[in-house]
């Protein structure tokens, strides 16, 4: 019945159906054979590496996960090695260990630090954790980078919907006052 399934489908949809049954059924030894057979056969394929570290790190083993994140940076193409990290290190704030985490997307913003994607993933993942002091000191960094206009409007419109929900009054207009001089430093 698999070999019909994969001569009828995409082959890495099917793989991808019969992990999740497996987990669904709580067969996490047969889940763990069926990653590492993926890794060999769609060993290009940047999803398979970061479900299968997400598969690890809900186990409990994020060594063994981290493993995988370093053999799946020798398999993906490198233009997906950011986005294979950013998923890691979200799961490392999620399941694993929040301090490698953070390290983790430091290590890559200061590689990218155009990469508004990745500031806005971290700065979301410290919200979650209410490390908001850290969340303050990201939003600095951010507004101070040479962005484009429409890159820093979101930094500063995302910047002042945190002060209003998370800081005080004099925080917010903080905010709004950096967000001015900005303006007219550009103009």
């Amino acid at each position: 019945m698999f070999d019909e399934a994969l001569r009828q489908n995409e082959p890495i949809d099917v793989f991808f159906k019969l992990v999740t049954i497996y987990q669904n059924s709580e067969k996490y030894e047969l889940s763990e054979q069926l990653y590492q057979t993926m890794t060999k056969k769609f060993k290009e394929v940047a999803r398979v590496w970061t479900q299968y570290g997400l598969f690890l790190m809900k186990q409990g083993r994020p060594d063994a996960a981290r493993r995988v994140l370093e053999k799946s940076l020798k398999a993906v193409p490198i233009k997906q090695h950011v986005d294979v990290i950013v998923k890691f290190s979200q799961y490392e704030f999620q399941h694993g260990d929040v301090e490698r985490g953070r390290t983790m997307l430091e290590s890559v913003l200061r590689n990218y630090p155009k990469r508004v994607d990745v500031w806005s993933v971290y700065i979301d993942l410290l919200i979650k954790h209410e490390d908001y002091e850290h969340v303050r000191e990201l939003f600095e960094r951010a507004i101070h980078l040479k962005l484009s206009s429409k890159r820093m409007k979101f930094f500063f419109k995302r910047y002042l919907t945190f002060e209003e929900q998370y800081g005080n009054e004099a925080t917010v207009l903080a905010v709004k006052e950096k967000a001015l001089a900005y303006v007219k430093s550009v103009t």
